[in-house]
């Protein structure tokens, strides 16, 4: 009898090994933001690259999600969405790939604000003065039309100032090697589209060479 359950379960861990072995890479996540009468909850979303935020219109008022810049609302702003008019229980996507901070309000109650936040990543996050570090601003590629600047602040400074600006389509890494010996370096990004308007620079991502 113990020798069928071996049989048994024996494919049964193959199995298993394999579809962990040729597992594709995580899927992006879901991050809620509800629409209440009269306030985005919560008010400053954070969403890693790649995720998407999912607005949902909990309250009983008609509202909208509307970056800042979206034709016709604003003179600033990087205008990377804009929902339709959403009732009772309507949903609007929006996926996120480029680091930023991005805020939006309502068209129909504009003093209903919130924000995005999605921040850069480095690796590794601390190293030597030999290291080579990886600093990452986007996932996949940047949305069509817009391009992505990235500042870097070197030890002893005390601005940032431009490392990499006008990166496009999958131009959303780069290596860096410590040019100011050791200390904190600081990195931030933001999404531009084109030469017009522009997101807000993400938080600050900081790499520790020692």
């Amino acid at each position: 009898m113990l020798r069928a359950v071996r049989r048994i379960t024996a494919p049964l861990g193959l199995a298993l090994v394999l579809a962990l072995a040729f597992q594709g890479p995580a899927l992006a996540a879901t991050v809620n933001v509800s629409i209440l009468d009269f306030a985005f909850s919560p008010a400053s979303a954070i969403a890693k690259q790649g995720d998407m935020v999912l607005w949902t219109n909990n309250g009983n008022a008609p509202h909208t999600t509307t970056s800042d810049g979206c034709a016709g609302t604003a003179t600033t702003g990087v205008g990377l969405w804009c929902s339709r008019v959403l009732n009772d229980n309507d949903t609007f996507p929006q996926v996120f790939s480029t680091a930023a901070k991005y805020p939006y309000f309502c068209d129909v109650h504009p003093a209903m604000q919130g924000t995005v936040q999605v921040n850069m990543k480095a690796n590794p996050k601390s190293g030597g003065v030999g290291t080579t570090f990886t600093i990452i601003w986007a996932k996949g590629s940047i949305p069509t039309g817009f391009n992505a600047d990235i500042q870097i602040k070197r030890p002893g400074s005390t601005q940032f100032v431009d490392w990499m600006v006008n990166k496009t389509g999958t131009m959303v890494s780069a290596q860096f090697q410590p040019d100011t010996g050791t200390g904190i370096y600081q990195f931030r990004s933001r999404l531009q589209k084109g030469t017009g308007g522009a997101s807000d620079y993400s938080k600050v991502t900081k790499i520790t060479v020692s």
